[in-house]
């Protein structure tokens, strides 16, 4: 089952800009802290907004992750996915 709690300060990149290592975070499952996201299925369609605990639900009913892709926008973009075979493409 690849659902797991995770830090929510994993790194799943490092870019080189100047010089500088830039490296981008992101919070998985129950680590999302808004109370609602939009939600991005697994197969790439449309949820809609959610509540968190009903996004949690429908990953572990698919025995994913729910990976926040977009936390700067209101409500964060969350999508459902295997992280660690995301992280291992990454």
């Amino acid at each position: 089952m690849a659902l797991s709690s995770r830090l929510d300060t994993r790194p799943i990149c490092q870019l080189q800009a100047g010089g500088v290592n830039i490296k981008k975070f992101v919070r998985i499952n129950e680590k999302i802290r808004s109370s609602q996201v939009r939600l991005i299925g697994a197969e790439g369609n449309q949820l809609g907004v959610v509540a968190i605990q009903k996004a949690l639900e429908i990953a572990i009913q698919h025995e994913l992750d729910l990976v926040e892709v977009a936390a700067q926008v209101d409500p964060p973009v969350c999508r459902i996915m295997d992280y660690s075979k995301f992280k291992y493409d990454q």
